[in-house]
């Protein structure tokens, strides 16, 4: 499962420990609604409150965490991520490093 920024940034903040009023906020926005409704990668428990009866019950969000599906999806993300810049920007880095000093010491050697 491939994951995007938001993703992940949501992601991140739900294992670190989010308050009742960042939840509060964070439940207003569809790619975190996303990750509890459709990919089921976080839980979201929600406690009922009753203003005028029970024809007007609230919603309130009380607590958020990682299922394991979420734990695990986030781990994979952050490690393909680390060995994507390990790959494709470090290694060539160095390789093209390394060929330049071989070149010159090659070119000094015999001019």
């Amino acid at each position: 499962m491939v994951l995007s920024n938001e993703q992940i940034m949501w992601l991140k903040k739900v294992k670190a420990g989010m308050t009742e009023e960042e939840l509060a906020t964070a439940v207003k926005d569809d790619v975190f609604l996303s990750l509890d409704r459709d990919s089921h990668l976080i839980r979201v428990t929600y406690h009922p409150e009753f203003n005028n009866g029970w024809n007007s019950m609230i919603e309130i969000p009380k607590k958020v965490s990682l299922t394991a599906e979420g734990s695990s999806a986030l781990d994979i993300e952050l490690e393909r991520r680390k060995a994507d810049v390990r790959n494709n920007l470090w290694f060539p880095i160095i390789v093209g490093f390394i060929t330049y000093l071989l070149g010159l010491i090659t070119g000094a050697l015999f001019l």
